[in-house]
């Protein structure tokens, strides 16, 4: 949660909400337990985008980007 926080700069309240409305759009996202720790450590990841075209959307990033005005 730290590395989202300081990349999107949002409250922690706000990202928590943001990743546990994905299932919303059908998009399955899961934390990963770092192997061997017993705390919180570990990483989000995305392992199905549902109606999202992952392909289109790494073809025209810098469209989206420029769009959104995102550096």
């Amino acid at each position: 949660m730290p590395g989202i926080l300081e990349y999107t700069g949002m409250p922690r309240r706000t990202a928590q909400d943001t990743i546990k409305s994905l299932a919303d759009l059908d998009i399955v996202c899961n934390f990963i337990q770092a192997k061997g720790k017993r705390n919180r450590t570990g990483h989000y990841e995305i392992s199905d985008w549902g109606a999202i075209n992952k392909k289109w959307i790494d073809d025209n990033l810098t469209e989206i980007k420029s769009v959104l005005d995102y550096p």
